[in-house]
């Protein structure tokens, strides 16, 4: 039976990833008033309709119903190529714009200054980079539509039109929107499915939270610990706000996307992209190992994602092979941002958090910075050369009956030791001797814990206790610290190799996994990893634009992920309220919806209404 459930599933998800694009959408389209449009044309900009999906769309087919088709086709034509991978084809369609616009013959031919012309010609004839080629031209024609034609655009039907759509994109939705496919994966929190917008058909991961998970285990209130001048000041909030917060904040072709977050009684849910390739653990396990060109360009990827992340102070905190998605076309797609963390300038973060096996030793044992997200690569990198994670003995030693204390004492002993600090702060009296740091003040009405008299012979007693307390938690995570470096330490020299990886790539791996933060690469930024030898002669700007050719492209017609079984679980008898500042519309996420399920020009302009789509399942 649980065959035939996991067939049909799979066979429900591929037909509605087919469905994308080839059917009639089904939208409703507020109306716009004449006094709306008037309104809006004063402070439109031509750069803000081309930077817009649907604005695209509708200024291209103006300009044909204005006999400017050539600027048209050029812009549309020099957008295609600059989507495109290296190679053949790439060469074919740049020299045929060229041909087609450019050359003075041409009957086609676009007017541009001889200057620029001349330049592409040159740079075609002497060189290979055609990175932005032809952004000089594009730039002119752009500057003659402005002057010349985007003022009737500005007074035509299609602003308009554009203008309706604008309403509906900022619209929130709910559970009733979408349907749920199939389930992609789950968790401690919740499920992860793959689910159908009703109205475009636009296919997404759904990730749903119960607001009952997220109490039970406070993570609503989770202590985000901060050091500011030196003193320990604990934020609380809810996790899950968090990682809306940084998902809306990410913006990299590198790193999943947030697009909808929305909430009922009962659950939180985030609608991020669909990634389809799968887990780079899921493609690990399926081949035993990867071979060197492939690693680096997905550790390069990666790269480029936590260079991003960095960039805004954001440390991932939990990078894995599990958390490492691949795209339909073979490009690293980095999702999970549920332990990001903002990192303050010239501080530390102490929450112990993230995969045991993938944690640097600092993120065990101490304070710790950006360099964690560096280790975990190294990690990564050695664990796609080799199918082995070199420090996975480690805690499976420590999860022994005899020896568990160790794993239990270095799970909470920071965590302990900074809320007893955080305690011991509020106590903190008007003298400076260490004793009576220790003593709790009275306040107004006093202080309950310390019986309103700070010479009282119980307050003396439980200040001592304190101290006492954090002198034996300081001894014993000192001691573990030792113990858990020596660990690491041994574990390091025991690594091995097989006979096919190269020495850069040993060097790289052995740079990332130093127990030194501050000599591990990477700790002087991600430029520093980028000119590792390891990654010599690697394009990072056709890598950012998805211009190079993976080395592997996940197959289309198979679910890239192993069967979830996931009975329905029980509908909470618990009502929440909403949570503040959770629900979320990404803007131009509805345009780009309706551009990339798009089946008919028409649709757009005259509100053809078809009916709503069927549900699958």
């Amino acid at each position: 039976m649980e065959i035939i459930q996991q067939f049909a599933e799979n066979e429900t998800y591929l037909f509605a990833l087919r469905q994308q694009g080839q059917v009639e959408i089904a939208l409703t389209v507020p109306d716009v008033s004449k006094a709306e449009v008037a309104q809006m044309r004063v402070s439109e900009t031509l750069d803000a309709i081309l930077q817009e999906p649907l604005g695209n769309v509708f200024f291209n087919h103006f300009l044909r119903d204005a006999n400017c088709l050539d600027m048209a086709m050029f812009l549309q034509e020099v957008g295609e190529f600059d989507e495109l991978p290296i190679g053949r084809y790439r060469g074919f369609v740049r020299n045929r714009i060229i041909n087609k616009y450019l050359r003075r013959t041409s009957l086609s031919a676009v007017t541009v200054p001889e200057s620029s012309r001349d330049v592409i010609l040159q740079r075609v004839a002497t060189s290979a980079d055609d990175i932005d080629i032809f952004a000089s031209v594009k730039l002119s024609v752009q500057r003659d539509l402005l002057m010349d034609v985007f003022p009737e655009f500005l007074r035509s039907p299609y602003y308009s039109r554009l203008l309706a759509f604008r309403a509906k994109e900022t619209m929130t939705v709910c559970r009733e929107d979408f349907e749920f496919i199939r389930v992609l994966g789950k968790g401690g929190f919740g499920k992860v499915y793959a689910a159908r917008k009703l109205d475009t058909r636009q296919m997404y991961a759904c990730k749903e939270m119960s607001k009952d998970k997220v109490y039970e285990r406070k993570r609503e209130r989770l202590l985000q610990n901060e050091v500011r001048s030196g003193v320990l000041q604990p934020r609380f909030t809810y996790r899950p706000w968090y990682q809306r917060h940084f998902l809306t904040r990410v913006n990299h072709p590198f790193i999943v996307g947030l697009h909808y977050a929305f909430q009922d009684k009962t659950n939180l849910y985030f609608v991020m992209d669909l990634v389809t390739g799968g887990e780079l653990e899921y493609h690990l396990h399926n081949r035993g190992k990867f071979p060197g060109n492939w690693v680096r360009f997905f550790v390069a990827g990666i790269t480029l994602a936590l260079e991003h992340l960095h960039s805004m102070s954001i440390v991932y905190r939990d990078l894995k092979l599990e958390n490492v998605l691949l795209d339909a076309d073979g490009f690293v797609m980095l999702a999970d941002l549920g332990l990001c963390s903002t990192v303050p300038d010239g501080q530390q973060l102490f929450e112990h958090c993230g995969t045991r096996s993938f944690m640097a030793p600092e993120q065990c044992t101490s304070g710790y910075r950006f360099e964690v997200d560096w280790w975990a690569l190294g990690v990564c990198t050695y664990k796609m050369l080799t199918n082995r994670n070199p420090f996975t003995k480690i805690w499976r030693e420590q999860d022994k009956p005899k020896e568990g204390i160790v794993s239990s004492i270095l799970t909470r002993s920071i965590r302990q030791l900074t809320n007893l600090k955080s305690s011991m702060s509020r106590r903190d009296t008007r003298t400076k001797s260490p004793m009576a740091a220790a003593i709790p003040i009275a306040e107004a009405g006093g202080d309950k814990e310390g019986g309103g008299d700070p010479g009282s012979p119980s307050s003396m007693k439980t200040a001592l206790a304190d101290i006492e307390k954090k002198k034996q938690m300081e001894t014993m995570r000192r001691r573990k610290t030792t113990l858990l470096r020596g660990m690491f330490e041994t574990a390091l020299r025991e690594m091995t190799w097989p006979d096919n990886v190269d020495e850069t790539a040993k060097s790289f791996v052995q740079a990332m996994l130093q127990m030194d933060p501050n000599v591990r690469l990477g700790h002087n930024g991600a430029q520093e990893v980028k000119n590792h030898e390891f990654f010599k002669g690697f394009d990072w700007v056709r890598l950012e634009r998805k211009h190079l050719v993976p080395p592997f492209v996940p197959s289309t017609t198979i679910v890239n992920a192993e069967y979830v079984e996931s009975p329905e679980a029980a509908a909470s008898k618990n009502k929440y309220p909403p949570f503040p500042d959770f629900d979320y519309v990404a803007r131009t996420t509805f345009q780009k919806e309706v551009v990339n399920t798009m089946h008919d020009f028409g649709d757009l302009l005259y509100y053809r209404k078809h009916p709503p789509p069927q549900k699958l399942t």
